[in-house]
């Protein structure tokens, strides 16, 4: 643990200090480090409590369409209402929950999925080099496997009837070809006649442990110079509009430069510095 130091430093050799070391904070902190800078990673929480350690690890670079897609109003009463359906809501938080539900259900039509999509692709429609960029020299590339992803369809009259999120994939750059019938079977048989289509997209690739792939940037990190801290940020202080240091539960660390990169936990911060960000956690993130 880092030892206190004197609030108010004016070293203008203090770290940049990112909040948050989930794979967002460690990517950030990465390349951070790999500019020149000396950077201080700070992490309340051991790698199995963020969320990034269980996930599927897929590089899904083609993953540009929203979830609010037009008629996401429509499904939203079943979808929250029926037990069969992935959502699961607090009803005792709902009031709290509803000016940001009905703000984010408001983009749900085909004018925001295409600005969203067209905003995301830049940011991850190439997440499988962006990754062997980020792992190259570290053991963590060896976590990364190319692959294809594939979508199935029961059949092809279900592949045309969901026509616009394939339609967005195509005018930001995405290509694919179809399988159906013996051509899906020979593609892969381990899925039963009951899907008969399968649009199968190239370039993207899958990390085969998240957690360890983190924990190797981690190490890298460490051993190239950077600083790991497990504590937690609880403030994040300033004068006249500029971040003069970062307060946390043992220490306070001087910096004029902050990442906050903390996930569903990042509105807590940002709220210190007078920054409001309509964000709502799921399932986790």
């Amino acid at each position: 643990m880092n030892q206190p130091h004197q609030q108010g430093s004016d070293n203008q050799n203090d770290p940049v200090i990112v909040i948050g070391a989930g794979m967002v904070g460690v990517s950030t902190a990465v390349w951070l480090q790999r500019e020149g800078y000396d950077v201080t990673l700070i992490d309340k929480n051991i790698l199995e409590d963020r969320a990034s350690f269980g996930n599927a690890g897929v590089l899904a670079s083609s993953s540009v369409i929203p979830v609010t897609m037009p008629g996401l109003i429509a499904k939203a009463p079943k979808m929250v209402l029926s037990k069969n359906e992935p959502i699961f809501l607090r009803w005792s938080y709902l009031f709290k929950l509803l000016p940001w539900g009905l703000r984010y259900l408001s983009h749900a039509n085909e004018k925001d999925a295409r600005r969203i999509a067209q905003a995301l692709t830049p940011i991850i429609g190439n997440s499988l080099e962006d990754h062997r960029a980020l792992a190259t020299g570290t053991p963590a590339e060896n976590r990364i496997r190319p692959s294809n992803f594939a979508v199935l369809f029961k059949d092809k009259e279900s592949f045309l009837k969901d026509t616009l999120p394939w339609d967005i994939r195509r005018d930001n750059g995405f290509s694919w070809t179809e399988r159906e019938g013996s051509a899906r079977v020979a593609y892969d048989s381990i899925f039963g006649s009951d899907n008969d289509f399968m649009a199968v997209l190239g370039g993207h690739g899958q990390i085969t442990d998240p957690g360890g792939y983190l924990q190797d940037l981690i190490n890298h990190f460490v051993k190239t110079g950077g600083v790991m801290i497990r504590d937690k940020v609880t403030d994040i202080t300033q004068e006249n509009g500029q971040v003069t240091g970062v307060v946390t539960t043992d220490s306070y660390l001087p910096t004029s430069t902050v990442a906050i990169t903390a996930g569903a936990w990042s509105p807590f911060l940002t709220k210190k510095l007078g920054i409001t960000i309509p964000m709502e956690a799921e399932s986790g993130y």
